[in-house]
């Protein structure tokens, strides 16, 4: 029964740092644009 509930919990948890990580790298992707904009602007 306890292996059975286990995935269950870690589902929505996994989920939850997918979605960080993708807006981690969404922030990422957006610093190293302006970067590169000032890189050519410089």
């Amino acid at each position: 029964m306890q292996s059975e509930a286990l995935p269950v919990v870690r589902k929505p948890l996994f989920r939850g740092r997918l979605r960080q990580l993708s807006w981690i790298a969404m922030v990422i992707a957006c610093l190293a644009f302006w970067a590169g904009v000032l890189v050519l602007m410089v």
